[in-house]
């Protein structure tokens, strides 16, 4: 969380237009199975409604995607995972792709 958290300070700084602390994440994985770990690890849950799949440079990821608060607890246990970060501010959208 630290690292996003710092990040997120760094991208306002250069940012400055970027009003709002709730961004739209996708949390991407190499396997179903290790997003489904993460849900149950996390959250408690088996299944998240907004689990999605993909494919990537020929790789299949499966993730899923969450407006989420950047101090949300959640975020600190996001381990190997990469991070797409979206914030949109007077209709322009802003994207990261982060490895976490």
């Amino acid at each position: 969380m630290d690292r996003i958290e710092t990040i997120v300070k760094s991208l306002r700084k250069v940012h400055s237009d970027l009003e709002s602390t709730e961004f739209e994440l996708v949390f991407s994985f190499p396997s179903e199975k290790m997003a489904k770990e993460y849900f149950r690890k996390i959250y408690h849950w088996e299944h998240h409604d907004t689990m999605i799949k993909y494919q990537l440079d020929g790789i299949y990821f499966s993730g899923f995607k969450i407006k989420t608060d950047l101090n949300a607890i959640h975020l600190k246990h996001l381990t190997e995972c990469y991070v797409d970060l979206a914030s949109e501010t007077e209709g322009n959208l802003y994207r990261w792709k982060l490895w976490v």
